[in-house]
């Protein structure tokens, strides 16, 4: 049996007959309102600080990148006109399509091309044999050596330096003594190579001064 507060607590469509003359639910289902979807304004967007937090950094981001991208489109390249002639003739081979290397490249070659004007007769003459040994590497070991650079790279400046120190010492010996060292190095399996890094890792610098001079003591 209809009762009204069943009818208005159901909100129905369909309207008993005995509401229909009064018009109790054709009123009740006019003024019913629409739900309305929850829409954040502008307004209460904007006053939300991690929303406006938020909008900000990523304008400035991409305000920074498109600073960037046009400096670096915009940045005029080296002309060959401005080469000294030292530079011109060392990169001759590169006039042609000079305008069309990136700028960054140009500037490394310039500067490749200062340092070898300032070689003398033997430097120059290593500096062909690195460039001709690099040349002779499988890519396989051209990444191996950039690997091991950027390891050192990682290394703190005390390190870096005995590392160097080493290097120098070994380009100091000659062939034959470093000739063994490469096979024995080359014999010892990969676990073996890591240990030993390892454990000179954890050396002090008198104990790696101590392991040196044994070696040096080993050679005589």
């Amino acid at each position: 049996m209809w009762t009204f507060w069943s009818f208005w607590a159901r909100g129905s469509a369909v309207t008993p007959k005995r509401f229909r003359k009064s018009g109790i639910g054709k009123f009740r289902i006019a003024n019913r309102k629409p739900e309305r979807p929850i829409v954040m304004t502008r307004k209460k967007m904007w006053s939300d600080p991690m929303i406006r937090h938020s909008v900000i950094a990523v304008a400035l981001i991409v305000c920074a990148t498109w600073a960037s991208t046009a400096l670096a489109e915009s940045e005029p390249g080296i002309a060959w006109q401005s080469l000294n002639p030292t530079q011109q003739r060392l990169l001759a081979g590169l006039e042609d399509q000079w305008n069309e290397i990136p700028v960054e490249r140009q500037v490394r070659l310039v500067r490749g091309a200062n340092r070898w004007g300032k070689m003398d007769p033997e430097q120059r003459q290593r500096a062909r044999t690195r460039f001709n040994n690099w040349q002779a590497l499988s890519s396989e070991q051209r990444e191996q050596i950039r690997d091991s650079y950027a390891r050192f790279l990682e290394l703190p400046s005390a390190e870096q330096r005995l590392v160097r120190d080493n290097f120098e010492r070994f380009r100091e010996m000659p062939p034959e003594q470093r000739e063994r060292l490469r096979e024995q190095w080359q014999a010892i399996s990969p676990e073996q190579r890591e240990t030993m890094r390892k454990r000179w890792r954890e050396m002090t610098p008198e104990e790696r001064d101590r392991a040196g001079d044994r070696t040096e003591d080993k050679r005589d």
